[in-house]
């Protein structure tokens, strides 16, 4: 049986819409924001006897997400791909664009077919790791609040937040102002800020930020993260905390909780309008890493 066998190389992964200052080495064409990613493939095609194929061929391209068996992911048609001595080069994608969703699992293997006779499939290594860049971490919730809170001397009070700038849904709202809600399961970062005015703070004295984590079918919860600092008598201090990667269940909430030890029995929050000074206080953000 003169049964052809092929032999390919992966090259590179070239990236829609985030390569847009160049192009990369090994495939060496502009890419401009919003043009479907490709992925530059090279094979060698013989024969049984190790003999390089001359003339055109039909291929067909498919990737799946196992093996073998399973549903295609994705597929696409080369006719009358040109051989030079046996080697071919074509752009995956140029009919049929690739996406991050085509990788959305890292396990994915491509079938070449040769004039409809399929060879076995390969297991895709690196592609999908570049084409996951195309998805964006999304902003949950980013909340500023612009009114002003009053915080008693060596008590913890939760910021209330009252305007909200929102990319997912159900994660803030006025009737819970302090809290940030984890809308689906996964994993999450969490910051927040304050600003203590000029006249807030009338002795030297310790201002604390944390981030306190409540999960869902938790009674209560823990503080994940913290930051201390000085703050001088009569002068502005706008201390801030970010937390690193951590996992939240949907329904799971986060607080921006603020202390001072302040021998004055209470400072505020916020600062009035003025071109020289602070224009807004409490502001927090909750981030899930996609």
């Amino acid at each position: 049986m003169n049964r052809k066998r092929v032999v390919v190389t992966l090259v590179v992964a070239v990236l829609a819409l985030l390569v847009p200052l160049g192009a990369i080495a090994l495939a060496p064409r502009q890419q401009g924001e919003g043009v479907p990613g490709q992925m530059t493939y090279q094979g060698y095609l013989t024969n049984a006897q190790g003999t390089p194929i001359a003339g055109d061929v039909d291929l067909q391209f498919g990737i799946y997400p196992q093996e073998s068996g399973g549903d295609v992911e994705w597929s696409e048609t080369h006719d009358s791909v040109e051989l030079a001595d046996g080697y071919f080069s074509v752009n995956l994608g140029e009919t049929t664009p690739l996406t991050s969703t085509v990788f959305a699992d890292p396990d994915r293997w491509l079938q070449v077919s040769v004039n409809g006779e399929a060879m076995g499939r390969q297991k895709i290594a690196a592609a999908p790791y570049a084409f996951q860049a195309e998805r964006k971490p999304m902003v949950g919730c980013r909340v500023v609040a612009t009114q002003t809170q009053s915080i008693a001397s060596t008590t913890l009070t939760a910021l209330d937040f009252q305007l909200a700038i929102e990319d997912m849904a159900d994660c803030w709202s006025p009737e819970h102002p302090s809290q940030l809600f984890a809308p689906t399961d996964g994993y999450y970062m969490a910051g927040g800020e304050m600003t203590f005015g000029n006249a807030a703070i009338t002795t030297d004295s310790r201002v604390s930020i944390m981030i306190y984590h409540k999960p869902s079918q938790e009674s209560s919860g823990i503080y994940i993260q913290s930051n201390d600092v000085h703050a001088i008598a009569n002068t502005v201090v706008a201390p801030s905390v970010t937390t690193g990667m951590f996992y939240m269940n949907a329904g799971d909430y986060i607080e921006i909780h603020a202390w001072h030890e302040s021998t004055s029995s209470s400072i505020d929050t916020y600062i009035p309008p003025d071109p020289l000074k602070w224009q807004h206080c409490n502001n927090g953000w909750l981030l899930r890493i996609d």
